[in-house]
């Protein structure tokens, strides 16, 4: 690779970024003043809304009149809101016929029925309502300060000292959290997801331009037709992606720490604690952060450029990243969700692993193992992302080829006897059986038990089957039914052996890394044990799956990722991509953590044995037989339950 050329084309990828309005509209006028801006009115809107509230009057409306020291207390309680609080006073309405209605209305706050039983009070609320929350906390005072009275009243009464019974000990709340771990908890919440929208932000339309928008504009043939690589051209147009998207970045946090600090200005008037805090045990927290933040902005840039390299059109890329943006703008949120810190597992998933690491050094409680496994792995993200984008940049085809259609969206009528499904075909039929599993699945396991999950099997497998009769797919190549032979037989019991050894020593390190998921384990075994006899047990478990499953995985996804036109190449070149691509599908749809890579490798090894037999009927033998296995060995007191698929 030659850095002058890779320089070049970065500054060329820059200068077209920097003429995109659009693209100069979300880097620069986003970040500098949109937020600060919604971010002041919002909190100016929330203080409004909290004052508003708590200087209305409270009407406590009661079943019958009060006595007099009830009325004292209220009387009292009236002075101090209004002497120390200015707030709203608490007015007594008796003679209520519906309390019901006026609840709802808004007539009455709160509703004080003590019609059933002396001193045996029911306090009645409306929590739709907006302000039920405040009101009701001044109520339950109200009423804390009338039961403590009558208490000390009846003390008093045998000569007793009220206080010393009611108050046998006195203590005192001590927080030892200094106000920059305070004001750091509260940061730690919000300030992750509005860094990853606005890397998000900051790449997906620079990205739509290098990709979509040269081949709109007619000059990413040019640049082919230049003596320069394909790897330069990647990483020249990579890093002007990346370089706006960590520009972005940078920007969002300048700009929250200058809003911030308009807040903590502000907010030091009222709380005189707020000017004590020491902001330099931050700058660590800053710089961690900052790190993360460009990392997490490489990964996001070359995903953006993977996507948008299937588009022909800018509008069209446009459709195809809202997906992704959906994909990483769902998991921010996470940072918002209490107890939920960095773990092991969070911090190798993407985008959950930024935002709780954001979230952890922010908050000071940031333990530096699992800040280094977060860099790390999104490090390793990184170069897989550059990976798959320069084989993107590899294939003429996929850059330059014609739009390829989904066949389930054409009308029946157009599409050919013995047609096959295309990779998006296979995709589609994927995310249809995920929803299955997803949303039916559950009402189907509430309802019917364990009889559930078996109906949502054949619902899978009636999903890739009904798309097969709409496209008019020869059923025979599509599902590979084919009869099978001794050495099919014979590598498919070899493939099997070597596949389960690697899988059982892919869950010892998982398990080892993770000891609690053995629960998980542990929870099937009972599933299991409790669905009947031996006999059945293998029927739901082992035969059924083996079927279902395979008739979706290695039948039509498998067939469908095989589809040379999808391409435009040889069908060989592609087999890999079929057996992985199908095998980690089959992994991602157990949802569970710890066999999702163990059952990757099992599809990968049922679909290589599908494809050197071309029957389908080698992956469920090694499906049923996997899965019997697992059967007996629970049955028989062994703990392998997890291999089951």
């Amino acid at each position: 690779m030659r850095i002058k050329i890779i320089k070049e084309i970065f500054k060329k990828e820059i200068l077209d970024i920097v003429r995109d309005r659009k693209s100069i509209f979300m880097m620069i006028v986003v970040p500098i003043l949109l937020y600060p801006i919604i971010m002041v009115l919002l909190m100016g809107i929330m203080n409004s809304s909290i004052n508003k509230m708590a200087s209305e009057t409270i009407t406590l409306g009661l079943s019958s009149s009060p006595n007099t020291e009830f009325v004292e207390i209220v009387d009292n309680e009236n002075s101090i809101r209004e002497k120390e609080d200015k707030l709203g006073n608490i007015e007594i309405k008796t003679n209520i016929k519906d309390y019901k209605r006026e609840l709802e209305k808004g007539e009455i706050d709160a509703y004080i029925d003590n019609s059933i039983k002396d001193n045996d009070y029911k306090v009645i609320i409306n929590s739709a309502s907006d302000e039920s929350g405040i009101k009701a906390d001044a109520i339950f005072d109200v009423m804390n300060k009338y039961k403590r009275k009558m208490s000390e009243r009846e003390i008093e009464k045998h000569g007793l000292n009220s206080k010393q019974i009611l108050e046998p000990i006195k203590y005192e709340k001590v927080d030892i959290t200094n106000s920059a771990k305070k004001a750091g908890m509260l940061l730690g919440q919000v300030i992750p997801f509005i860094l990853i929208i606005g890397v998000l932000f900051g790449s997906i339309y620079p990205a739509i331009d290098v990709m979509a928008g040269e081949k709109e504009r007619g000059t990413l043939e040019t640049l082919f037709s230049l003596p320069i690589s394909n790897m330069e051209l990647v990483i020249g147009k990579y890093m002007a992606v990346s370089a706006s998207a960590i520009l972005t970045s940078l920007l969002n946090i300048i700009s929250m720490s200058c809003t911030l600090g308009y807040f903590m200005k502000a907010e030091s008037i009222y709380n005189p604690s707020m000017m004590h805090i020491n902001y330099s045990v931050l700058g660590g927290a800053v710089l961690i952060t900052i790190v993360s933040v460009i990392l997490f902005a490489q990964v996001v840039s070359a995903l953006a450029m993977c996507v948008c390299s299937f588009a022909k059109t800018f509008k069209e890329a446009q459709n195809y990243i809202t997906p992704l943006m959906l994909v990483i703008m769902v998991p921010a949120y996470i940072s918002m969700i209490p107890n939920i810190s960095l773990s092991r597992i969070t911090a190798t998933i993407p985008v959950v692993n930024i935002s709780l690491l954001i979230k952890s050094v922010i908050s000071l409680r940031a333990n530096m193992k699992m800040v280094s496994l977060v860099l790390i792995v999104n490090l390793i993200f990184v170069l897989i992302s550059l990976v798959l984008l320069s084989k993107i940049f590899n294939s003429e085809d996929i850059l330059f080829g014609e739009k390829r259609n989904f066949k389930l969206i054409q009308s029946r009528s157009s599409i050919k006897e013995g047609s096959m499904p295309g990779i998006s075909d296979g995709f589609m039929v994927y995310v249809l059986a995920f929803i299955s599993l997803i949303y039916v699945s559950p009402i189907l396991n509430m309802k019917l038990g364990i009889m559930g999950n078996t109906i949502n099997q054949f619902i899978m497998a009636m999903i890739p089957v009904l798309v097969a009769i709409y496209i008019k797919a020869d059923f025979k190549k599509l599902f590979s039914i084919k009869k099978i032979k001794l050495k099919d037989i014979i590598r498919a019991a070899l493939t099997w052996f070597v596949g389960s050894l690697i899988m059982s020593i892919f869950v010892m390190i998982l398990l080892k890394l993770f000891p609690d998921q053995m629960k998980v384990s542990e929870q099937l075994n009972e599933i299991i044990k409790s669905s009947g006899g031996l006999f059945t047990q293998i029927i739901l478990f082992a035969l059924v799956p083996a079927i279902c499953e395979e008739t979706l995985f290695r039948g039509f996804i498998l067939s469908a990722f095989r589809d040379k036109k999808t391409f435009g190449q040889k069908n060989e070149k592609y087999i890999m991509f079929a057996i992985v691509g199908s095998g980690i599908l089959f992994g991602i749809m157990h949802l569970d953590f710890i066999r999702i890579i163990p059952t990757s490798i099992l599809g990968m090894v049922m679909a290589y044995n599908v494809y050197k037999s071309k029957s389908i009927f080698t992956s469920v033998g090694i499906h049923f037989f996997n899965n019997l296995l697992s059967v007996l060995s629970v049955n028989f007191g062994v703990q392998a339950m997890l291999l089951l698929t």
